[in-house]
């Protein structure tokens, strides 16, 4: 799963995405400009969830883009 969380996020990265592993914590930070949208624990998040969480990243990191090239 790590993988491919980082695989998807990679995507996004020239869109202001970032995606923090602390591997102490072991949590995924999730988040767009210090907007945190999930703190998901390794091991224990589902697939969907996961996806669910990167979705809603990517729909709003894509408003973001979108709106920052209309000025």
């Amino acid at each position: 799963m790590e993988q491919e969380v980082l695989d998807r996020v990679g995507t996004l990265k020239g869109k202001m995405f970032s995606v923090q592993l602390h591997q102490d914590e072991l949590l995924y930070h999730i988040g767009v400009n210090n907007t945190t949208f999930a703190r998901v624990q390794k091991g224990i998040a589902s697939k969907e969830k996961t996806n669910e969480v990167l979705s809603k990243a990517e729909s709003y990191v894509n408003e973001l883009w979108e709106a920052r090239h209309e000025q």
